[in-house]
């Protein structure tokens, strides 16, 4: 082999390398960053109104490590269908005052800001048995609502989520084919 053939192999091998981290760092990290730390999710229901609408598409970030908030948008198997996915607001954490009092959810024994609830929030009666979340909210489990309070099966319905039942935190709505017909992008971005 000569040095001009020699260089031209080592031109190659260097041009081979380049491309191979140009598709690594551009499509093969991003795709498995996708694929165990995002995932999407189509909203079917009005539960989550006007936060969430019927058609909106968002990502889910799967929590790996990390707590859960108060106010974050959490997607979850509640106890009495384990095979669906819910999507609801965490309203209180382990060791907060939970109760419902006047259409309005408190908070360790003060009315909370909630601007984006739709509808009254009421308590629902089960009678003896039933679930019961008033009170202070045990260690290791969470308080949900959905944010349409008169259409949302959830905490109301199944008492306490575990918080290891939480698959993710809603982060971004990313499409939905009506709402951008109907008014641009202005729906779309990260979830609050």
């Amino acid at each position: 082999m000569s040095v001009s053939e020699l260089k031209t192999y080592k031109g190659r091998y260097i041009v081979f390398g380049v491309f191979v981290t140009v598709a690594v760092l551009f499509f093969v990290i991003p795709f498995f960053m996708t694929l165990f730390m995002f995932k999407a999710y189509f909203i079917p229901t009005g539960a989550m109104e006007d936060t969430l609408l019927i058609g909106d598409h968002i990502f889910m970030k799967r929590i790996i490590c990390g707590s859960i908030n108060r106010g974050d948008v959490v997607i979850f198997r509640p106890p009495h269908d384990e095979d669906k996915d819910y999507i609801k607001r965490c309203i209180a954490v382990g060791g907060n005052t939970f109760e419902i009092r006047n259409d309005k959810v408190y908070l360790n024994n003060k009315p909370l800001d909630e601007p984006y609830v739709k509808g009254a929030t009421k308590p629902y009666d089960f009678g003896p048995g039933g679930p019961l979340i008033d009170g202070i909210v045990p260690n290791g489990k969470i308080v949900v609502l959905g944010d349409n309070r008169e259409n949302s099966q959830d905490s109301r319905h199944f008492g306490y989520l575990e918080e290891k039942a939480v698959k993710g935190k809603a982060v971004l709505i990313y499409w939905n084919t009506k709402k951008i017909a109907e008014s641009g992008f202005s729906h779309m971005g990260f979830i609050k």
